[in-house]
């Protein structure tokens, strides 16, 4: 079999999620995306999964496969930011960490309404829901003065 052939980008695969999804609104092309299926990378997951006792097989499987599906992408925005920093694969194994710890430490209501979000294929375009992102020092001078803000 030809590993050309047998091998799909990333940078495609989360294209056609986007798309899929209708938020293909930003050029992806710049980044410079590695094959969806990354050993080292999806080892190292399992391994940080298998140190925090995730029940990968069994009930924590949704967020494993998640986690896995959306590596590569994750790995290569970091990797944008960070390329060069000296201490990127330890920061980067933290940051695993700090995905797996806050799924485990997630309390069981979140899950279950990230559940019905899962069978609402586009949740996130509804009304339903509010967000904002704004820069705290122009919003509002510091994070000192943040809770009177909102």
């Amino acid at each position: 079999m030809n590993s050309e052939l047998s091998v799909v980008s990333s940078k495609n695969l989360f294209q056609q999620h986007l798309t899929h999804n209708s938020l293909l609104t930003t050029d992806y092309s710049h980044l410079n995306l590695t094959p969806v299926y990354n050993y080292s990378l999806h080892n190292r997951i399992n391994e940080c999964c298998e140190k925090n006792q995730l029940d990968t097989g069994g009930k924590d499987k949704l967020f494993h496969t998640r986690l896995i599906a959306n590596a590569t992408a994750i790995e290569s925005l970091y990797s944008e930011l960070y390329g060069n920093h000296p201490k990127k694969e330890a920061a980067f194994d933290q940051l695993l960490l700090t995905l797996i710890n806050a799924y485990k430490t997630r309390p069981a209501s979140l899950l279950q309404k990230d559940l019905a979000k899962e069978k609402k294929i586009n949740w996130f375009l509804s009304n339903e829901i509010t967000g904002m992102s704004l820069y705290v020092d122009r919003f509002c001078g510091g994070l000192q003065n943040m809770p009177s803000k909102l």
